[in-house]
């Protein structure tokens, strides 16, 4: 939702098991089948995006449906796991505590622990 919402996003942020109804391959990549936007299922893949040298900031911006299980079965549990980790500052919050978008600051300026 968030590509109409704001037009354009690197990458949608999504479990495996949810990832799966809705991903065709393109120029050998795995992306949504509504937007064309690339897919990162799995935490090693967003590990990889996070120690990317030539990146800069990322925000995840987060969704208040499906918060029954803080979201697990939509992000999987790896990358629920991953985003408990201290990279990812709260930057935003609705004020009905159920959206939250978070950042992770680029390698060169994040500081052993996860802090930046």
């Amino acid at each position: 939702m968030q590509t109409y919402y704001l037009g354009h996003i690197d990458y949608w942020l999504t479990g495996q098991r949810n990832a799966s109804n809705f991903l065709m391959r393109h120029n050998e990549s795995l992306v949504d089948i509504y937007t064309n936007t690339p897919v990162i299922y799995t935490a090693l893949a967003f590990h990889a995006l996070m120690d990317r040298q030539d990146r800069g900031v990322i925000y995840v911006i987060g969704s208040g449906e499906g918060q029954e299980d803080d979201r697990q079965y939509l992000r999987g549990f790896e990358i629920s796991q991953l985003m408990r980790e201290p990279e990812f500052q709260t930057v935003f919050l609705t004020p009905d505590g159920m959206t939250r978008v978070w950042k992770v600051a680029p390698p060169a300026l994040r500081l052993p622990g996860g802090a930046s």
